[in-house]
């Protein structure tokens, strides 16, 4: 439960009191919680726009929840955006609209309530601002992480802690393999690091957040021959990488 309500005050910056009304509220389902949140705040000042409520509704389906754009309803509407659903696009639109999975769908509070707040009420505005974040993803080396770290939360099975190593890999090649990014690697060592991780079953939270800033530092081979030092802080499983490399006699 702890986990729940921290991942509530990460999306709402409510309090923990707050926090714990809500999910409480919603027998602890943090999508109606969320649901629910952004309707009373939008209560106490401007009233969602029509514009914004009758697009939502071209994607959304009726479910027990009310209405949501399930994932058909989230391809079309990416689709619409002029992006497709692997596009790293895809992750910055489910950080502005505060998603924790995709798979959750996103309700009528999240989608108006972040889109209104943004400025944003018709889907040509959308467009633009994706385009905007879209940008700042290629060119933004800090914004990079900020997506990538939230890619890990966002990609996990609903209770898990880990993520597949086949889904990470997914994801690691459309961050690090096609050379539209700030932190980029080379062809050869990123294909040794998924060689050498497919062994894993799982990949934790720390492996993950770790590879970034080691790619960062290491984009090829002979950067890791010249300056990889076991003595600093890096995940276990990154010294096996780098033993790998050594005991192959790729460095």
């Amino acid at each position: 439960m702890e986990s729940l309500v921290a991942t509530f005050k990460s999306l709402t910056q409510c309090s923990d009191r707050t926090a714990r009304d809500y999910l409480n509220r919603h027998q602890w389902d943090v999508n109606q919680a969320l649901n629910d949140y952004y309707d009373s705040v939008h209560e106490q000042n401007l009233p969602y726009s029509p514009e914004l409520s009758e697009l939502f509704m071209n994607y959304a389906v009726t479910t027990s929840r009310g209405s949501v754009m399930d994932t058909d309803g989230l391809i079309k509407y990416i689709g619409d955006l002029g992006y497709e659903i692997e596009n790293l696009a895809t992750i910055c639109l489910a950080q502005l609209l505060h998603c924790q999975r995709l798979t959750d769908g996103i309700t009528e509070g999240q989608f108006s309530y972040n889109w209104q707040q943004n400025g944003c009420i018709t889907l040509q505005q959308m467009r633009k601002f994706m385009k905007k974040l879209d940008h700042k993803l290629h060119t933004d080396q800090d914004y990079m992480a900020q997506i990538y770290n939230y890619t890990f939360e966002l990609a996990l099975d609903p209770g898990a802690r880990t993520l597949e190593t086949d889904t990470a890999i997914q994801y690691w090649t459309l961050f690090f393999a096609t050379g539209q990014y700030p932190v980029t690697v080379m062809q050869q060592m990123f294909q040794l690091w998924v060689s050498f991780v497919q062994q894993e079953q799982s990949i934790s939270r720390d492996t993950w957040r770790m590879l970034f800033p080691f790619f960062k530092c290491f984009s090829n081979l002979q950067l890791v021959k010249d300056n990889y030092n076991e003595a600093d802080a890096w995940p276990y499983i990154i010294d096996e990488f780098h033993e790998y490399l050594t005991d192959k006699g790729e460095i």
